[in-house]
């Protein structure tokens, strides 16, 4: 599975496991205008430090 693999390279496995990674970035919240625009609600710091190790804009 690709996201285990970048886990491994990124040491995030020793932080976290698959469905605590995936439970941390469930939590982020986007807010949908009428016109179809979003806008990404405040990261937390662990939703930041998930995103930066694994190179998603953040």
């Amino acid at each position: 599975m690709k996201l285990m693999k970048e886990m491994k390279e990124t040491k995030l496995n020793k932080m976290f496991s698959v469905e605590n990674l995936i439970m941390q970035l469930e939590k982020n919240k986007i807010l949908l205008l009428a016109e179809g625009e979003q806008i990404v609600m405040e990261r937390t710091k662990k939703q930041m430090g998930i995103l930066n190790a694994l190179g998603i804009c953040a």
